[in-house]
């Protein structure tokens, strides 16, 4: 049994359905005849499978090691030119 994938155009909206196998190719929408790429399925219709392997996933990025200055210092201030 064939499964559809189900989309709409990102230019005029028109409801289109493709076989899943050519998900990533490029094609014309049917009613405002521009190109695309058919997008891939929504998180919804991969949670099952994705989800799993989510859980294993290090997402916890630690905080760099930052130094924050206490007091600001100026450089040396530039050369007077009144006597020019």
């Amino acid at each position: 049994m064939t499964q559809y994938h189900k989309f709409k155009c990102i230019y005029c909206g028109q409801s289109i359905e493709c076989e899943r196998k050519h998900i990533g190719r490029q094609t014309k929408c049917p009613t405002c005849n521009h190109n695309m790429v058919i997008p891939p399925e929504a998180e919804g219709a991969l949670a099952g499978s994705i989800k799993a392997g989510r859980e294993k996933w290090d997402t916890q990025i630690p905080a760099p090691d930052v130094s924050t200055p206490t007091r600001y210092q100026a450089g040396p201030k530039p050369k007077s030119r009144a006597g020019n």
